[in-house]
């Protein structure tokens, strides 16, 4: 990232030339109020961090190496593409009305689930843990063993974060032209000896890998996207620019705090009053100016 290394000089201006980073600054308002008027607390500090480099969190990282602080950063270059976002889409998969397979009824998958739910989708999901099965049965979702879920299935999503919760049976159960996408933190969910085995070629759709085909033995083909990678993060930008905004103000103020020596040493939950503050400052700027006239 252009102006940003280790032993970056105290309060240097970071002129990035990229419009969308400009345009995250300017649309996350609570972390650039908090890193502005936490900026006593963080200058002169050296901070390392490792994030997901995309324009939102490199406007936090602009945004504190602007305030002064010294930034060591490190990140996983792979994570942000440009044109996975279609590829439902380009798959000729409409989301209202689809058949929708989910492993996984964490927060991840619940979030899934129910949003491809409010979007028209049929969603079946396959969830070891009773609470969480009986969750989804109560938000209205189909819940059943893997083979039964995926047997119907046009689309789906793999949120255990746990290896190899797809293998052989599930692959022979999926109906031709299914979908698989992984919105886990890894790519190990989808048992890849067991689709190379039943594999006889494979068919590359656009770039190497964003969109591949796999023709199994019997002529059925399932298409895998972005070779499991957490799509959320692979397909275009990443996550909405309003829960960005949201969770790297969390980010900031927790980083002051500890350097400002206000928290014992070790882990330990976000202080209340910051999760105050932030909500705080949410409510003003959904609501409107406040009578000190913030917005």
């Amino acid at each position: 990232m252009p102006g940003i290394s280790p032993g970056t000089s105290p309060g240097a201006d970071l002129r990035l030339p990229r419009p969308d980073i400009n345009w995250a600054i300017k649309h996350m308002p609570l972390t650039a109020r908090a890193v502005e008027e936490l900026a006593p607390v963080l200058a002169g500090k050296r901070l390392a961090m490792c994030l997901h480099i995309e324009p939102k969190t490199a406007a936090l990282v602009t945004l504190l190496a602007r305030a002064g602080t010294r930034i060591s950063l490190t990140g996983s270059p792979g994570t942000t593409h440009d044109d996975v976002a279609d590829a439902l889409r380009g798959e000729g998969v409409a989301v209202p009305g689809v058949r929708a397979a989910l492993f996984g009824y964490g927060p991840c998958g619940k979030g899934v689930a129910d949003t491809l739910a409010h979007l028209g989708a049929r969603v079946a999901v396959c969830e070891i843990d009773p609470m969480r099965a009986l969750h989804a049965i109560m938000s209205g979702h189909r819940v059943g063993p893997s083979v039964d879920v995926v047997s119907d299935a046009q689309v789906v999503f793999m949120a255990t974060g746990h290896p190899e919760v797809i293998g052989a049976a599930e692959l022979d159960a999926l109906p031709d032209g299914a979908v698989l996408a992984g919105v886990g933190h890894f790519p190990w969910e989808l048992d890849r000896d067991a689709l190379t085995a039943s594999t006889l070629r494979t068919v590359e759709y656009g770039d190497t890998s964003r969109r591949r085909g796999y023709v199994l033995a019997d002529g059925r083909e399932v298409v895998l996207l972005d070779d499991g990678r957490m799509l959320n993060l692979t397909a275009a930008n990443g996550n909405p620019i309003q829960a960005m905004d949201l969770g790297l103000t969390l980010q900031a103020r927790s980083l002051a705090a500890v350097c400002a020596g206000d928290l014992a040493a070790g882990l330990q939950s976000v202080p209340t009053h910051i999760e105050q503050r932030i909500a705080s400052d949410l409510v003003d700027l959904l609501s409107g100016p406040d009578r000190s006239g913030r917005r």
